[in-house]
C-alpha cells in the first residue's frame, strides 16, 4: 500500500480521508463495529487477509476523474457469516447485498446500478476494511 495516506482526527471526527495515487476516498464512520470472537471472525482473501467487523456502517465517497459516488456500506453477521450491503441513490433507497465478499457486492453495484459498468472498485476500499485507524480503534475496545 505504498503512496497511501490516511488523514484523520478519529475518533474525535468520524471522517477519515484516504489518498492513494489516482484515487481519493472519504469515509464517514457511522458505526465502528466490533470484531467477533476468533471462532466466528471472517477475513478478506489473501494476500492481505483483513479482519471483517460485525455491526459496521460507513458512508463512503470516492472519486476518480470527474466521477463521484456516495454509498453507505453495511456489514452484519447473519448465521455467523458476514453479509455485505451497499445502499445507494439520492436517499440511499436502493440496496445490493452479497454473502460472498465486499468486492462481490461492489461489482454487483457497478454492474447493475451505475453507468460505470466496466469500472472496478475494490470492496476492501469501498468498505474501508484496510484502514489501520479503525483496526486499532476496534482492537482497543
Amino acid at each position: 500500500m505504498s503512496n497511501t495516506q490516511e488523514i484523520h482526527n478519529y475518533p474525535f471526527d468520524p471522517i477519515i480521508n484516504l489518498k492513494k495515487s489516482g484515487h481519493s476516498f472519504s469515509y464517514k464512520i457511522i458505526k465502528e463495529g466490533t470484531y467477533p470472537n476468533k471462532s466466528l471472525l471472517a477475513y478478506t482473501l489473501p494476500p492481505n487477509k483483513y479482519q471483517i467487523p460485525d455491526d459496521y456502517m460507513v458512508e463512503t465517497t470516492w472519486s476518480r476523474s470527474n466521477n463521484r459516488c456516495v454509498v453507505q456500506c453495511f456489514i452484519n453477521y447473519i448465521d455467523n457469516k458476514p453479509v455485505f450491503q451497499i445502499w445507494f441513490g439520492k436517499w440511499f433507497e436502493h440496496v445490493v447485498s452479497s454473502v460472498r465478499s465486499a468486492t462481490d457486492v461492489t461489482n454487483l453495484f457497478h454492474k447493475e446500478y451505475t453507468s460505470l459498468k466496466k469500472t472496478k472498485t475494490s470492496g476492501i476500499y469501498l468498505f474501508d476494511l484496510h484502514l489501520k485507524t479503525l483496526e486499532m480503534a476496534r482492537k482497543g475496545k
